[in-house]
């Protein structure tokens, strides 16, 4: 009973602050520090789940227990804001987006539906409501699912610098993602690239441009191309390919030379950020074309057992001459 009374009078305390932020003209704020990564909840209330990887934004509204109304805007001060895809919204959802606001609203039952953006700028503010009403106990932010002490609250300290530039260490092992929508993979093991497309509810087509900026490109392998999907080397250092899937994923393996790699990714001739997951964490870039530069090997399980002190060694460049973590 005690601990309930205290629990209480904390979330009376939150409230009361995010009243007298609003009252004197001032939102409370989220450090961007704090917002990476989704929220893992149980909340058989409507809530909202807000996170991002990388410069690529996800909002997402659910009501597991009964259909519910939301809605809401999204502004980016002093800076610019993108929307990037719709996610399980129906016909009668709206999401709409104006200069530097994106407007949305919509009734949901169990499916978790929103959509994904990037945006830039001194700070972004979150307005939303869920029956009408600002419920900030009901918001869900980042891999800790914090919740802001009021509504509307904005994100602050977003860093200048974008996922246009992936350092080879992120990109390092095979992304785990589980979607059905048309999507790619990309990821190397040590001096070995690789990138599969897969479409698991419809055929859809996929082509894309790789180039090695001072280097060259080799192919490797070919995986599960049919007879119509091409794959082009232009020597020295222009890789070209255009396919269609369904269920089984395709691609090809490469090894590059140069200073970085550029990639130019589409699916259906539509550039789809959210549909491009990069290295273990699954990170999308926030614009296309996009870089690969060189960065530091990070083991995937350091082992326990043995304190590393030394810094990881950095990768070189194909022809990769592999060079093992010192310990």
């Amino acid at each position: 009973m005690k601990k309930d009374r205290l629990q209480l009078a904390f979330w009376v305390v939150l409230m009361v602050l995010g009243m007298v932020a609003n009252v004197f003209g001032k939102e409370p704020s989220v450090s961007y520090s704090l917002t990476a990564e989704r929220p893992v909840i149980t909340d058989d209330d409507p809530h909202y789940l807000v996170w991002h990887y990388g410069n690529l934004w996800h909002i997402r509204w659910q009501s597991p227990e009964k259909k519910a109304r939301f809605s809401g805007t999204l502004r980016a001060v002093d800076g610019s804001i993108s929307l990037e895809e719709r996610v399980n919204l129906e016909r009668k959802d709206k999401v709409k987006k104006e200069d530097d606001t994106i407007s949305f609203k919509g009734k949901v039952k169990e499916e978790p539906e929103g959509f994904d953006f990037t945006w830039s700028g001194r700070k972004l503010i979150l307005d939303l409501y869920i029956e009408g009403d600002h419920l900030p106990t009901k918001v869900y932010i980042g891999k800790r699912a914090i919740r802001p002490t009021g509504v509307p609250f904005s994100v602050t300290g977003a860093p200048s610098a974008s996922y246009v530039n992936i350092s080879s260490g992120v990109a390092s092992g095979i992304p785990e993602v589980t979607t059905k929508k048309p999507h790619y993979l990309f990821w190397h093991t040590g001096d070995v690239w690789h990138l599969r497309w897969q479409s698991l509810e419809k055929k859809e087509r996929f082509s894309g441009t790789i180039k090695d900026i001072k280097g060259s490109i080799e192919l490797c392998r070919r995986v599960n191309l049919e007879k119509k999907d091409k794959t082009k080397v232009t020597p020295p250092n222009l890789l070209t390919f255009k396919g269609k899937v369904k269920e089984e994923p395709e691609g090809f393996d490469f090894r590059w030379t140069g200073e970085k790699l550029m990639l130019d990714l589409r699916i259906s001739g539509e550039p789809s950020l959210s549909g491009i997951y990069i290295g273990r964490r699954a990170i999308n870039p926030s614009k296309l074309p996009f870089y690969i530069v060189p960065g530091r090997y990070v083991l995937p399980f350091p082992p326990r057992h043995r304190r590393v002190n030394r810094p990881m060694p950095r990768e070189i460049p194909p022809p990769f001459r592999h060079i093992p973590p010192s310990y």
